[in-house]
């Protein structure tokens, strides 16, 4: 698998500081944000979207949204959109004056009814509703400090019929969230309809690190939290019983982003499938193009296009 380098842009330092949503590649700049189209490079729009610098951002599942965290404390959420490869806009949806001091990270549910903050200056974690505005609850962060933060949606509830008819689920009103940080994880069950948050530690067993990026496998038929490391590893964490299952090497440095495939420190970009049968795991990991830092995106489920269950591949620039 080769992979082709077809633009670069320049580009702030931020973690985080990337994503697309509405048919745009958007960026982090000082206190705004570049929206560029994915049809013409040449289509490009700045947003002045905080009074400070821009610390994070996080785009919604559907692409339609994206939101913003600030060094001023500031939580915005912006409605995207690039028709026919035009200039892209972005129109204000909310704007909350929440958190003290640097926003550090934020995650979507997957329905995108919800979004989480969490605030470094007051270790603040912060639930909002998208169709209301309000907030839903708020609570102090753990670990401390917080780095990362994931949302795997609505718990649902497992329905075992006695009659033999099929195995159903149900939603429930609780919110799952896990946060990162300092040598950390912790897994919150978020009541939506009584505000009120409960975390639980994830046992390391007796493993300490510090954890930088977060995210949960899509399906419900696989809970598992991937979880990365500042020392190159990316832990899995087995969601329902909060354990950490495995840690896997990955990276020479550390592991600073997350979608499944992890992007490590010093450039390179690895392809991890994870396979697993109760709990029993069957990995493929590939090495990432050298110094590179092109690759795609694999979440969850079956694995990229290429890849077997027990097969590693290379992706490298092309050119």
């Amino acid at each position: 698998m080769e992979l082709e380098l077809e633009r670069a842009v320049a580009v702030s330092a931020v973690p985080r500081g990337c994503a697309c949503a509405g048919g745009c590649l958007i960026t982090a700049a000082g206190p705004a944000i570049i929206l560029e189209s994915l049809v013409d490079a040449a289509q490009q729009s700045v947003v002045k979207a905080h009074a400070r610098n821009v610390s994070t951002m996080a785009p919604s599942p559907s692409g339609d949204l994206v939101a913003t965290g600030g060094c001023d404390g500031d939580v915005a959420v912006f409605a995207v959109e690039s028709r026919g490869g035009g200039r892209p806009t972005a129109r204000l949806v909310w704007r909350w004056e929440e958190h003290d001091g640097v926003v550090t990270s934020l995650a979507f549910s997957p329905d995108e009814r919800m979004l989480v903050s969490v605030g470094a200056g007051d270790g603040g974690l912060a639930v909002w509703d998208l169709a209301t505005g309000r907030q839903v609850t708020r609570a102090r962060t753990l670990p401390s400090p917080t780095l990362a933060v994931a949302c795997a949606g609505l718990w649902e509830e497992v329905i075992v019929s006695r009659t033999g008819a099929p195995t159903t689920r149900r939603p429930t009103c609780l919110l799952h969230v896990a946060t990162a940080g300092a040598r950390g994880v912790s897994q919150w069950a978020v009541d939506v309809m009584a505000g009120a948050a409960v975390s639980e530690p994830v046992s390391t067993h007796g493993i300490a690190r510090d954890y930088l990026c977060a995210e949960f496998s899509p399906l419900f038929a696989q809970p598992w939290l991937y979880v990365g490391t500042a020392s190159g590893e990316l832990t899995i964490v087995h969601a329902p019983s909060k354990a950490v299952h495995a840690t896997v090497a990955v990276a020479a440095g550390a592991v600073c982003s997350l979608v499944v495939v992890p992007g490590s420190s010093e450039g390179t970009i690895s392809v991890f499938h994870h396979l697993a049968r109760d709990l029993e795991h069957d990995a493929a990991l590939a090495a990432g193009a050298d110094g590179g830092g092109s690759g795609a995106a694999h979440r969850g489920g079956a694995p990229p296009a290429g890849v077997g269950s027990r097969t590693s591949l290379a992706g490298r620039r092309g050119g």
